[in-house]
């Protein structure tokens, strides 16, 4: 039974690793701060990928946050 917990647990974190580098692979360039951070992303995803899919899912709801705010969204009332 422990067993199963553990696979189980491994292709749950699987599908979240995959999840997470699609997002990151469907970002556009102009969503990315610098020329090559979409590369940089990749190599951390490949080399640190216990933690890369967790690190990025962070960074990327903090900066898009950023950016949304940075671009304003509209709601000025000044």
């Amino acid at each position: 039974m422990a067993q199963f917990v553990v696979w189980l647990l491994l292709l749950i974190y699987a599908v979240f690793w995959g999840y997470q580098f699609l997002q990151l692979l469907m970002l556009s360039d102009a969503d990315l701060p610098g020329r090559y951070d979409k590369l940089c992303w990749t190599a951390i995803f490949l080399a640190a990928a216990p933690a890369a899919p967790i690190l990025f899912m962070y960074w990327k709801g903090a900066y898009l946050a950023l950016r949304k705010t940075e671009l304003g969204d509209g709601d000025e009332s000044q």
